[in-house]
């Protein structure tokens, strides 16, 4: 059972990030941060990280949302030599980035 739900959350996550790279739109919110990895300032770099394949978003110092820690670490060190800094802020979507149903 296990098993199922990491392989569903993989594929799930996956088809979010490929199915409109401009539009990370998840159940209640958006993974705003996922655009970064296509960035060809950080692409190499990116590219290399070990990254987990679940869905609890996080929220980053940037303002946007991650699917989890692991982005905002790898980022970190991706950014880092640019001069820019990456943190977690907190659990769940930033601010910005929930849906609000009307």
């Amino acid at each position: 059972m296990y098993k199922y739900n990491i392989l569903f959350t993989i594929v799930l996550l996956v088809h979010v990030v490929k199915s409109n790279p401009t539009d990370y739109r998840f159940f209640n919110g958006y993974l705003s941060g996922m655009h970064r990895w296509n960035d060809p300032k950080l692409n190499d770099c990116v590219h290399w990280c070990p990254v987990l394949m679940s869905l609890t978003p996080v929220c980053a110092s940037d303002g946007k949302t991650y699917p989890n820690i692991s982005y905002i670490k790898c980022l970190q060190k991706c950014v880092e030599p640019l001069g820019e800094e990456l943190k977690f802020v907190s659990q769940g979507f930033c601010e910005n980035d929930i849906i609000h149903s009307d």
